[in-house]
């Protein structure tokens, strides 16, 4: 965390504290355990992580997004919760990996999809923190 100080309007000071990190340094949650999102790059990649033989959590988001980048940080920090060791994280940007969206028949924004053994399991769609939380736990049990 890093301490900001600016002048106001009436010459007043205030201070906020934000979170700073270098490109490509990694994410860390409050609890200081290493966010684990990893992007997934191609078709081939796509393939080989859902038939892994690990429950796969998948975030199908876009940077233009608003509702993807406000739940994006609650998928890190589940990412990192020590509660879901075994589950492997993973996002897709559909403007990158217009294929995968395709292929998984993407119809809105942000979509989360469980997988297991190359079956989808589960899906989640939009920025509902609750759904997405319980698709998490029901990964849990898959480990």
């Amino acid at each position: 965390m890093v301490w900001r100080e600016r002048k106001l309007v009436d010459g007043s000071e205030t201070g906020t504290l934000s979170r700073q990190r270098a490109v490509g340094a990694p994410l860390k949650s409050d609890g200081g355990f290493p966010v684990s999102v990893n992007a997934i790059k191609s078709k081939q990649d796509f393939a080989s992580v859902i038939d892994c033989g690990k429950p796969i959590l998948i975030e199908f988001w876009a940077p233009w997004c608003g509702p993807s980048r406000t739940i994006s940080p609650i998928f890190e920090k589940h990412a990192s919760d020590p509660k879901n060791v075994g589950i492997e994280f993973y996002r897709v940007d559909i403007d990158e990996q217009e294929q995968i969206a395709q292929e998984v028949g993407i119809r809105g924004m942000p979509v989360f999809m469980l997988f297991k053994d190359g079956d989808k399991k589960a899906e989640v769609i939009g920025a509902d923190p609750g759904k997405l939380e319980a698709l998490v736990i029901r990964a849990r049990p898959l480990r």
